[in-house]
């Protein structure tokens, strides 16, 4: 019985712990940024989309670019880079925000090469806590800084 209790507390807190966590999806091919985003089916197709939905993202989300496809300046983004967040993209450290990859392949590719000036990400103005950037590929710049030193983990 004690097993079944502690068992029993163990899986409650994991629900918990992602409870409002949401998938979003990006598909450059078979996308459209009228989708939610929230599905494989229903995923949005530029990097325009993910600029303009900055404040949407919380603690324990993901922004998952679909495998073997590449996201250039012509797919939008901010006036200075591809990826530009303009409101503190904050998590916990316990539920981090996560930019990653979903589906086989190749890893996406987020690419400002040969582009003067233009980055692909670039977080100047806006503070990144308990994000996590994995099986990407960034071409070009790569501006991840912070003038009140409250960028960490």
């Amino acid at each position: 019985m004690k097993y079944r209790s502690l068992l029993l507390i163990a899986i409650l807190m994991l629900l918990a712990i992602n409870v409002n966590a949401t998938n979003y999806y990006i598909d450059a091919t078979a996308g459209n940024d009228a989708n939610n985003g929230r599905s494989i089916t229903t995923a949005w197709q530029t990097i325009q989309k993910v600029q303009t939905s900055w404040s949407v993202f919380v603690a324990g989300d993901s922004i998952l670019f679909k495998r073997g496809q590449t996201w250039a300046p012509s797919s939008g983004g901010g006036s200075n880079s591809l990826l530009q967040p303009n409101v503190n993209l904050t998590g916990t450290a316990t539920n981090y925000i996560v930019f990653g990859a979903y589906g086989t392949g190749n890893r996406p590719i987020i690419s400002c090469a040969n582009q003067s000036g233009k980055y692909a990400i670039y977080t100047i103005g806006s503070r990144w806590q308990y994000v996590i950037l994995q099986d990407l590929e960034f071409r070009g710049g790569l501006e991840l800084w912070s003038y009140s030193a409250s960028m960490h983990h």
